[in-house]
């Protein structure tokens, strides 16, 4: 009874006085270490269970706000940069050829998208599946070396379907277009050497920046600034060269492309930098924590993350099917030539009133919420092995409440998914009701008369 009185009138003193808290740990760390601190009732157990629940909980729900604020932004910033990209065309479109846009929208940007696509779509939403609350750095390590496989693969296919660009398909009768299908491979490895970056940022998804001066803001939205900064670029390099140097024909949109990538590997890369140099990350303390290297005798290109590369491996073949079912028209147009490059050019100028990133912008959310279940697991578990009593299993309480949250995910994912299809379908359903009405009077619009004077094949 001594003791316990002992120590309410210490626990009473301590309350009551807040500014010797430095004092008062030294002076519990000498008591500590002369007498073992007495194991937690299973009330204090209990009633401690269910706060640390709540705290979890509100703070689980404030990420949950944040990264569906963060994917409405996205859409929000993607929609104006179509809105721009409409724009510039139709301003460039006064300036050149049907053919000179078909060809640059639709046969050298599909070159583009297709290098980045398969050299980085499986391998950036394998490496969203990576444990981020994992402290060992021979972990990261394994993704670092696998992300920079990227750029490898990037030349690779960027070689592949350059010489296909170039030899075995119908060429264009248009001054540069070889030199364009060399700049628009070179800038799709450009972009693609941001990948490690861009996939340690993504991982670790942080919500704010330690530093005060800066406006806080998730990673999401700061790719989406460099989207947007890379493309801002790009649209002023390329009206400028098309209006004060038209002669100088495809080789405008290509240096206007390089300078697009070189922008987004800027911008990504130095955020990256940034957080590293103020301690955002718990694992990369150095750039040198962001290049390849070997482990364990083995050079880096081998030494990878098994699991990772598994995942990414089946994403691939996965991912093969959703590009011929997202670019298959464009496809088809540029292999068997199904349309002639006039057509193409309206095609593409119809194609982008549309189209929507929806996919891109919201896959990240939903990984991070359903990935979140795992975690959960993983610290309550790593939470009772820590543990003092001889019990080391999670609290039913805990459990309970990792179970509730759990159920509360899933149910805004399958709230959020049923919303975003409602959406696609009233949007879709407007456009198939009116589109083609007014097909007509929106091309005039845009283009003038021009573009719909489209020879038939």
């Amino acid at each position: 009874m001594v003791t316990t009185r002992r120590r309410a009138t210490a626990g009473e003193a301590a309350k009551a006085v807040p500014e010797a808290a430095p004092e008062g740990r030294s002076l519990a760390s000498d008591a500590a270490a002369g007498e073992e601190a007495p194991p937690a009732t299973q009330a204090e157990t209990e009633h401690a269970g269910p706060a640390k629940s709540l705290r979890k909980g509100s703070a689980i729900e404030a990420a949950l706000r944040s990264a569906t604020q963060t994917a409405s932004y996205n859409v929000i910033v993607q929609l104006a940069l179509r809105v721009i990209t409409f724009v510039s065309n139709a301003i460039i479109i006064r300036h050149v050829s049907k053919e000179f846009l078909g060809v640059v929208n639709v046969r050298l940007m599909l070159l583009y998208s297709t290098v980045i696509f398969l050299a980085r779509e499986a391998f950036i939403k394998a490496c969203l599946s990576a444990n981020r609350h994992e402290r060992n750095k021979a972990y990261w390590a394994g993704i670092v070396n696998l992300c920079w496989l990227v750029p490898i693969l990037g030349l690779f296919w960027s070689t592949l379907l350059g010489f296909v660009w170039t030899n075995l398909i119908k060429q264009p009768d248009l001054p540069g277009y070889e030199y364009a299908v060399m700049g628009y491979a070179a800038a799709a490895v450009i972009e693609l050497l941001a990948v490690p970056a861009l996939v340690i940022e993504m991982i670790h998804l942080r919500t704010t920046r330690k530093s005060p001066k800066l406006r806080r803001v998730s990673f999401l939205e700061s790719q989406v600034v460099a989207e947007g900064a890379a493309l801002t670029v790009n649209i002023i390099i390329r009206l400028a060269l098309v209006m004060l140097r038209p002669e100088w024909g495809l080789f405008n949109v290509c240096l206007a492309q390089l300078a697009h990538a070189a922008t987004y590997l800027v911008y990504i890369c130095g955020t990256s930098l940034l957080d590293v140099q103020q301690g955002q990350h718990p694992v990369f303390t150095s750039v040198w924590d962001m290049l390849p290297r070997s482990l364990g005798g083995k050079p880096w290109y081998r030494a990878v993350n098994k699991e990772m590369a598994a995942i990414a491996w089946a994403f691939s073949q996965h991912g093969i099917l959703k590009q011929l079912l997202t670019e298959g028209e464009r496809y088809l147009m540029t292999v068997f030539g199904l349309l002639t490059f006039s057509q193409q050019g309206v095609y593409d100028v119809v194609h982008n009133l549309g189209s929507l990133p929806i996919e891109d912008n919201y896959y990240p959310f939903f990984a991070a919420l359903l990935e979140r279940n795992g975690a959960k697991s993983s610290e309550l578990s790593s939470e009772g092995n820590n543990g003092n009593s001889s019990d080391r299993r999670p609290s039913e309480a805990a459990l309970n409440a990792a179970k509730a949250a759990s159920e509360h995910d899933l149910q805004v994912a399958g709230q959020t998914l049923s919303v975003l299809f409602k959406l696609m379908i009233l949007v879709g359903a407007t456009i198939a009701a009116f589109g083609q009405g007014y097909a007509q009077l929106l091309l005039h619009i845009y283009g003038g008369r021009r573009p719909l004077r489209v020879p038939s094949t």
